[in-house]
């Protein structure tokens, strides 16, 4: 097994990764979450075990600006504290399972073993249904005709969509800048945003393009730190 271990415990990461080579796996170690996406940029990991709590972003950003790196790999959030507001962003982002700290390696592995397993569990159905529908399953098209012909949704259902898939990691875009951020908050006018780089400059318009969801094109209306409201135009 090649594992990411993410967390800022210096001395539990250091405790973890020998007790992982004792067993004969492989381990890396990152204490901060932009870290972690890089070394999962470049290398393939069976798992991150990650710290929900880390200095520079959170663990569930750290999903966010996976997902929109398109890096699929199964994720165990591990933290120190609990609740169900912890779960429920987690269930967003579908990662569902946290492993409460202290923990030991017994409890570790196999939770690890569980993620996997579920992972290439999804994966595969997903593989198998994208192949049924290339193969011209005549229900999937019969499906995709309903669709091109009338919308599935009515119109303040299909706003609701629309509002709700653009929480989570989006880029800020003009013609000199591709910035990172995560959408806060949305509403029918405007959205809160968070900049993944402290400190980054913004252009006061731009287009919004989120993980999930419609580009909007936005005017920044005020700026508190790396936090940013703006107003849809």
């Amino acid at each position: 097994m090649h594992v990411l271990f993410v967390d800022d415990d210096q001395a539990l990461s250091q405790s973890v990764a020998m007790a992982f080579r004792n067993r004969g796996h492989t381990c890396q170690i990152a204490e901060l979450g932009e870290q972690a996406v890089k070394l999962a940029k470049d290398d393939a990991y069976d798992i991150i075990v990650l710290d929900v709590a880390l200095p520079d972003i959170d663990g569930f950003e750290v999903i966010q600006l996976l997902k929109w790196e398109g890096i699929k790999v199964p994720v165990l959030l591990e933290s120190g504290l609990s609740g169900r507001d912890l779960e429920s962003k987690g269930a967003i982002l579908g990662v569902d399972e946290f492993l409460a700290k202290p923990f030991d390696m017994d409890e570790l592995i196999a939770r690890m073993e569980r993620v996997i397993a579920r992972f290439d569990q999804t994966s595969a159905a997903r593989r198998r249904e994208s192949g049924r529908k290339a193969g011209g399953d005549p229900r999937a098209g019969s499906g995709e005709r309903r669709s091109a012909s009338a919308p599935a949704m009515g119109g303040a259902e299909q706003r609701e969509h629309e509002r709700t898939a653009m929480f989570g990691a989006a880029l800020i875009m003009d013609r000199d800048s591709h910035i990172p951020c995560v959408i806060l908050d949305v509403s029918a006018g405007g959205a809160a945003l968070r900049l993944t780089e402290p400190g980054q400059q913004c252009p006061t318009l731009f287009d919004l393009e989120p993980l999930e969801g419609p580009a909007r094109r936005c005017e920044v209306r005020w700026r508190r730190g790396d936090t940013l409201g703006v107003e849809f135009t």
